[in-house]
């Protein structure tokens, strides 16, 4: 029997990163009927990160209900190079991805989004305590997703029971994928979980790669 878990870091992280999907999709389809607007380039939404952050679904709507009405307001600066930006309903600029930007795989039309993070550390950001409290905070989270496993894994005795884990953290958390497998190691396994496997990539190349499995218990 096989039972898999997400362990996230920090735990409102998927949500958040739904949230930059969710705007993106809900600009799309409110600025689709502009004539060879979105069908003709490929054009870019760029917000930061903290505008997003922890909103609901409602709060997104309204955020991208704002942007779309003033690139439908405004459709002839928004086609230009330079683009057009507002700081209402949140900060964000949109426009034509610069040539600069453009590589053989962006595509040739659409609407992508980037959002944006802090360029430097916040004021008074103190890395050595951020990064115990990120892998103090993945073994919980860690021993949450065990137990939970456990309770499922325990109704079938007689069997091999496995538990399949993937790591999925922020990309600017002070995290390392090595940090995971030691609170893998290090974690309590109730009865119920005979082995422990760890989703890993092996990447092809710089864009490629493949998700494989790796026993750790």
């Amino acid at each position: 029997m096989i039972e898999r878990k997400s362990v996230v870091w920090p735990p409102d992280y998927l949500s958040d990163h739904r949230n930059m999907h969710d705007l993106r999709a809900m600009v799309e389809s409110r600025i689709a009927h502009l004539p060879g607007l979105l069908s003709e380039d490929i054009y870019q939404l760029r917000v930061h990160s903290s505008s997003l952050d922890k909103k609901k679904q409602t709060e997104i709507e309204r955020i991208a209900e704002g942007i779309a009405g003033t690139v439908v307001a405004r459709e002839s600066a928004a086609r230009r190079r330079k683009g057009l930006s507002d700081h209402l309903p949140i900060p964000w600029w949109f426009g034509p991805v610069p040539d600069w930007d453009r590589e053989e795989t962006t595509p040739k039309r659409g609407l992508g989004i980037y959002v944006e993070g802090p360029l430097l550390p916040r004021p008074g950001y103190d890395y050595a305590k951020e990064r115990r409290r990120a892998v103090d905070g993945v073994s919980q989270e860690l021993a949450k997703r065990i137990e939970k496993a456990s309770q499922q894994l325990r109704l079938y005795p007689g069997r091999l029971r496995m538990l399949m884990l993937q790591f999925v953290a922020e990309p600017d958390t002070p995290l390392c994928d090595d940090d995971f497998v030691g609170s893998v190691q290090a974690a309590t396994l109730p009865d119920g979980i005979d082995q422990v496997w760890v989703a890993d990539q092996e990447f092809y190349n710089a864009d490629e790669y493949e998700v494989v499995w790796k026993r750790l218990r």
